[in-house]
């Protein structure tokens, strides 16, 4: 394990942009879990469930990738603001 001290900002940013992307696949399996249990119960086609499902996976990478635009764009707003200094 590395000291905390020789860790890169790179290094910190790659970390958590992993630990937000295993959170929201954790979060968009119980989302699938879910409309399974609602499909058993309620007979829903196969064709609904396979739309819903694909919706669930559409809205967790896009709402992944607006998170990594946000941390991105302030990444970069704090290199320029640490530059001028």
């Amino acid at each position: 394990m590395k000291d905390i001290k020789n860790i890169s900002k790179e290094e910190v940013f790659s970390f958590y942009l992993e630990q937000i992307r295993v959170s929201i696949s954790n979060n968009n399996r119980q989302f699938l879990y879910i409309l399974e249990d609602l499909q058993r119960e309620y007979k829903i086609p196969d064709d609904k469930f396979k739309h819903y499902r694909k919706r669930v996976l559409d809205y967790g990478g896009d709402t992944f990738r607006a998170i990594e635009r946000c941390l991105n764009y302030y990444s970069e707003k704090l290199e320029e603001e640490q530059g001028k200094e």
